[in-house]
C-alpha cells in the first residue's frame, strides 16, 4: 500500500468558530429585530383640545395630560353594547399601567347622563377615577367633541320605549400625548391586543 505524499495532501478549508458566530450574529440579529419590532401606529388626524365635565363634577381639560388617551363612547341607559364596551375598558384598566394611558368614556346621552349618574355607572365597573374619566357636557359641546374624534352619534326614535336608542361608535380610539389619533380598534380580543401593542409603540 502506497503512502500519501505531502504534495497529494489536500488541506481542508477552516473557518474559526468565533468567525462563524460573528457572521450569524451580524446577519441574524438585525433580521430578528426587524421582524419583532413593534410597528409605529399611523397618524390619522388631530383631536382639538376640549373641556368636558368628569363624574366628580370637575372639568377635564383634554390635552393637559402627557399620557396617551384611550377613548370610547357610551351612555348609561344603553341596554346592550355599552355595558360590554365598559367592561372591556375595565379590562384595559387592569392590563395597561396608569402611567401608560389615560382612559375616557364620553357619554352620547349628555342631557341624561349627569356627573352623578356617570359616577354611579363607573363604580359598577370598579373604575379607578384617578385615571379613567366618565365625561359629559352640553349636547352641542359633546357633539363637537365626538366629531373631533372622527365619529358621530344620533338618537333613533323607538316607539313604545322609554329607553333611547343612540347610534354611536363601538370602537376604542387611541390618541397620543400630542392629540393625534393613532388608531381605531374593535372590542374583540384581537382588537384589544392590537390596541395594547399600539400603546406600547408610542
Amino acid at each position: 500500500m502506497s503512502e500519501t505524499t505531502p504534495s497529494e495532501d489536500i488541506s481542508k478549508p477552516f473557518i474559526s468558530f468565533w468567525w462563524a458566530f460573528y457572521v450569524l450574529f451580524a446577519i441574524g440579529y438585525p433580521l430578528f429585530a426587524m421582524l419583532t419590532e413593534t410597528e409605529e401606529p399611523p397618524h390619522l388626524g388631530q383631536v382639538a383640545p376640549f373641556v368636558l365635565t368628569k363624574q366628580d363634577g370637575e372639568p377635564m381639560h383634554f390635552g393637559n395630560d402627557d399620557r396617551p388617551v384611550i377613548a370610547n363612547f357610551i351612555y348609561t341607559r344603553c341596554p346592550d353594547i355599552c355595558p360590554l364596551l365598559t367592561a372591556k375598558m375595565a379590562e384595559l384598566q387592569k392590563r395597561i399601567p396608569a402611567s401608560d394611558a389615560l382612559l375616557i368614556s364620553i357619554s352620547v346621552d349628555p342631557n341624561y347622563d349627569t356627573p352623578a349618574i356617570l359616577h354611579q355607572y363607573g363604580t359598577q365597573f370598579d373604575a379607578d377615577f384617578s385615571r379613567w374619566h366618565f365625561l359629559t357636557g352640553e349636547e352641542k359641546q359633546t357633539r363637537a367633541v365626538v366629531e373631533s374624534f372622527q365619529t358621530i352619534f344620533e338618537q333613533v326614535q323607538t316607539e313604545g320605549s322609554d329607553t333611547p336608542n343612540i347610534l354611536h361608535s363601538e370602537q376604542f380610539i387611541l390618541v397620543d400625548q400630542f392629540g393625534e389619533i393613532r388608531g381605531f380598534f374593535d372590542d374583540s380580543p384581537q382588537g384589544l391586543n392590537d390596541l395594547m401593542q399600539a400603546v406600547d409603540a408610542l
